[in-house]
């Protein structure tokens, strides 16, 4: 059975991710999405890739490890 459109069919997971909403006409929830590529995020901290939002210090820590 369909969902009524503008139902939430894949919510946000990060900062960078969109929500999906259900259009009504369709059984599967639309493409995910996420917010462009070095949109800022994290108060300025971090900048969105891929859906993601990862900050100089997250990215040492999985390069290197923490500490």
């Amino acid at each position: 059975q369909l969902r009524p459109s503008g139902h939430l069919c894949r919510p946000a997971l990060t900062e960078c991710d969109i929500p999906e909403f259900c259009d009504g006409k369709s059984g599967q929830c639309p493409t995910d999405l996420y917010r462009k590529n070095a949109s800022p995020c994290n108060n300025g901290e971090g900048f969105c890739y891929h859906g993601d939002c990862p900050t100089p210090d997250s990215q040492c820590e999985y390069l290197w490890g923490y500490g």
